[in-house]
Order: structure tokens, then C-alpha cells, then sequence
């Protein structure tokens, strides 16, 4: 099942492992593609981490301007009971920052839970957004 928010002409979809984020960026109607880290049943290589995206992905969507959005409430959810997702997801969320970096994607944050938009982006500097980017995705938090 396809979830995907309608915001008038824009279609917003929540994303999910690579092969679904390749279909959202190949489709016409896209404009954002909400990130999902937490992805239980995800299998991690040595080098490589299946975070949802990849280099072919980040270069089709920086063609059709298609904007990232991380959801923050994944990072600042309470994983006391489980140390090692909470290492997954972070991990999950500094490659594909790292992606960002290097094909220069549109970025968004969304729920900011209270935080000062200069803590999100110290936040995003420490995990390897460069300082511009990370500027353009506090600035255009939602």
C-alpha cells in the first residue's frame, strides 16, 4: 500500500527501502519523499548501510528536484531498551547525509520537537551535513 499525502499540486510520499524511494523519484507526481530509518527487516552490509537511498536515487532526484525530508522524531525517539537501533538509525541517517553532501539534494527536517532551529543544525553539522545544506533544510523546517 502506497501512503502518500496530496498537498495541492505537490505529492509528498513516505518512503521506505531503496527499491520503493526509486519508484517514488522515476514517478512524475513526486515533489518529497519523507525518509524512513527505522526499517526493522533492513539488512546492513560491512560498508554500506540499507538507509533507503543510494548514489543513483540522490542523482535522479537532484535532475526532478525532488526534496528529502528527515523526520527528527526517529533520532530523538527514546531507544533505552535498544542501544543497537538507535545506533542503526543514526548510522542510517549519517550515510545518507552523506549522500546529500555529495549530490547537493534538497533537504528538509521536519518535527523539531521543541528544538531551537540552531540545535538541529548543530545536530546535522555532527552527523556530516556541510554547513550550507544544513542551513537550507533549518531554514525550510517544518
Amino acid at each position: 500500500m502506497n501512503k502518500n499525502v496530496k498537498n495541492d499540486d505537490n505529492s509528498i510520499m513516505i518512503g521506505g527501502d531503496s527499491d520503493k524511494n526509486r519508484l517514488f523519484v522515476e514517478s512524475k507526481n513526486t515533489r518529497s519523499i519523507i525518509l524512513n530509518h527505522n526499517l526493522k527487516d533492513a539488512k546492513d552490509s560491512l560498508y554500506e548501510r540499507d538507509s533507503g537511498l543510494n548514489h543513483i536515487i540522490c542523482r535522479f532526484a537532484k535532475e526532478k528536484n525532488i526534496t528529502f525530508i528527515i523526520d527528527l522524531d526517529e533520532l530523538w525517539n527514546d531507544y533505552s531498551n535498544d542501544l543497537f537501533l538507535k545506533a542503526r538509525v543514526f548510522s542510517r541517517v549519517m550515510q545518507n547525509l552523506r549522500l546529500f553532501n555529495k549530490f547537493k539534494n534538497s533537504l528538509k527536517v521536519m518535527n523539531l520537537n521543541g528544538r531551537t532551529p540552531r540545535e538541529v543544525q548543530n545536530l546535522l553539522i555532527t552527523l556530516g551535513l556541510n554547513t550550507s545544506l544544513s542551513n537550507s533544510a533549518v531554514k525550510n523546517a517544518s
